[in-house]
């Protein structure tokens, strides 16, 4: 197997959210789960202390992990606002340049996924930023319909890895589409409410039953999404998962692929 690491670019700073509430649900969520030993006060007080200091990314932080483990991930950027998704596109496509200038693959992250105007736009604005026509997209909270991949197709995109699914890719109209097999929230939270879950050995089987699935199923290609917002000391069990994910990977003899790489590798048959 090889897999393909990505990361989601929800959040650049915490001014995005000075109206919409989210700010406030967060903390009364990290109160409830300091309250009932998911985390402990010292995590509740960094994460607090983020709010301050305003920043809610940790790009830097990832690509350097990242670049250390020889992991050519791909991180996906809005060009829209929506969903909680509310940066500055202009402080975006800043980023998008510096992720670039280090190597690392860029794709979309969609808002609009039955508009196909809107969608149009999107993509429009990042090959504007990129200076290229060629990239992927994936979804925000994988939202999509039944049209969504054959609009996505008809816009040039050169993948879509929104699907959470198992096996391998497919094409919708010559476009390949990269199912997500592993995704952080699904591995870390439980419940109604999204809670993170209190045991890291749980965590921990959650995860290795999708990874026996795959392996199981002759999967060539797993998929792994970490939202880089959770590559802090603010969420400790999340970036321990994380790195214990990328170096137990690379301990098993397994390798990395970008999903560019991936698209050109993927036979004419498939």
């Amino acid at each position: 197997m090889k897999f393909i690491v990505s990361h989601d670019v929800d959040h650049l700073h915490t001014s995005e959210h000075s109206r919409d509430g989210i700010l406030v649900k967060f903390v009364v969520r990290s109160l409830f789960e300091t309250g009932t030993g998911r985390i402990g006060p010292a995590e509740f007080r960094r994460r607090i202390q983020g709010i301050v200091h305003g920043r809610w990314h940790h790009l830097e932080e990832i690509m350097r992990f990242d670049e250390d483990k020889g992991v050519p991930s791909t991180f996906f950027f809005g060009t829209a606002k929506g969903l909680g998704l509310s940066y500055n596109l202009d402080q975006a496509a800043s980023w998008i340049s510096n992720v670039e200038s280090r190597g690392f693959d860029t794709g979309v992250h969609g808002i609009a996924f039955n508009v196909p105007e809107d969608m149009k736009k999107e993509k429009e604005f990042f090959a504007k930023i990129t200076k290229n026509d060629k990239f992927g997209i994936r979804m925000h909270y994988l939202r999509m319909d039944s049209s969504t991949q054959s609009v996505l197709a008809s816009l040039g995109y050169l993948y879509d890895a929104t699907p959470y699914s198992a096996g391998n890719p497919w094409k919708v109209e010559r476009m390949p589409v990269f199912p997500l097999h592993i995704m952080d929230g699904r591995m870390l939270e439980s419940g109604r409410f999204g809670m993170q879950i209190r045991s890291r050995s749980e965590i921990i089987k959650r995860t290795e039953a999708i990874l026996r699935r795959e392996e199981e199923s002759g999967t060539e290609l797993v998929s792994l999404l970490f939202h880089d917002r959770y590559y802090s000391d603010e969420f400790e069990t999340w970036k321990w998962w994380y790195e214990t994910m990328i170096e137990s990977i690379a301990h098993k003899g397994y390798s990395f692929i970008s999903y560019r790489e991936a698209c050109q590798a993927l036979s004419p048959a498939r």
